[in-house]
């Protein structure tokens, strides 16, 4: 069974893959891929109805590896229809708060499911019969909102729950493209006698670098307040070229140090403070020597 629900998925990514070429299609492209997800999901159903697992192993794989990536595609792709249908039509500067709107609900859910986050992105499986097998779904009182509607004998919640993990990584990820897309950047006029300024690359730490951009949004110092973490996170990968991911898992570990949430920050000032002691004594060395 789970060699035929693999062809199945297998056969789905290569129709997505085909579909995908043409992105001109717009909104038609995805109402078929939705259209084939949702046969394969009916072809999926029609082989569980009276198949029993064989074995725990092969429960916790389907549960696991199977449901989650077929229900990420349906989140994925329906998600889209949704924010193209409703951005589109709008004007350039009111998609943009309508993506950076969705990116914040995306760092929601991970702020709310980071230790599951966590769980599923460090590989770990000890507790995997817990999660992705029925029975022991089914003895947890679950406050999902979906439990009550969804086909328990075809997933679990912990399966719905790593579909989501799986389809809002993908989903952020197109939203910063097309976020970028809509931003246009400042053109500043030079001199063309001026050589071109030299690339600033950031070579202190990644963690550093998340502590300042949620300290500059949390300040309020751009945009009078109406930058998002979203778009700081942007502009500083662009501006100091390296790149950021997974910010928000980032900045749930900085609030976790035992040093303290500000270790950077401090490090920062110690260093300032440090500079203009300097400057101050080589002033007042200066002084002594004059007389």
């Amino acid at each position: 069974m789970l060699t035929a629900c693999t062809e199945l998925l297998r056969e789905l990514q290569s129709k997505i893959n085909i579909l995908s070429r043409d992105p001109g299609a717009g909104l038609a492209r995805i109402e078929k891929i939705l259209g084939f997800i949702n046969q394969v999901f009916l072809s999926m159903k029609s082989l569980m109805e009276s198949y029993v697992f064989q074995n725990q192993y092969e429960e916790i794989t389907f549960f696991k590896e199977i449901t989650p990536e077929l229900y990420a595609h349906w989140v994925f792709y329906s998600t889209i229809y949704n924010v193209q249908s409703h951005a589109y039509p709008a004007s350039s500067k009111h998609r943009l708060k309508y993506f950076e709107h969705e990116l914040k609900k995306i760092d929601d859910f991970f702020f709310h499911h980071i230790e599951f986050y966590k769980y599923y992105r460090a590989g770990r499986n000890h507790r995997d019969v817990e999660f992705f097998t029925r029975q022991e779904a089914s003895r947890e009182f679950n406050t999902d909102l979906l439990a009550p509607v969804m086909d328990q004998q075809f997933c679990t919640p912990y399966s719905l729950k790593l579909a989501m993990v799986i389809a809002n990584e993908k989903l952020k990820s197109w939203l910063s493209s097309a976020i970028s897309a809509e931003v246009k950047p400042e053109i500043i006029s030079t001199y063309n006698s001026e050589p071109p300024l030299p690339v600033l690359q950031w070579t202190g730490t990644k963690t550093g670098l998340c502590e300042m951009i949620y300290a500059w949004y949390a300040s309020g110092v751009f945009n009078n307040g109406n930058a998002t973490i979203e778009s700081i996170t942007r502009h500083c990968e662009k501006f100091f070229s390296i790149e950021l991911s997974a910010q928000t898992v980032t900045f749930q570990e900085i609030l976790r140090r035992k040093k303290g949430p500000t270790t950077f920050i401090d490090w920062l000032k110690s260093k300032y403070i440090f500079y203009i002691e300097s400057i101050e004594s080589a002033a007042i060395q200066r002084n002594i020597n004059k007389k």
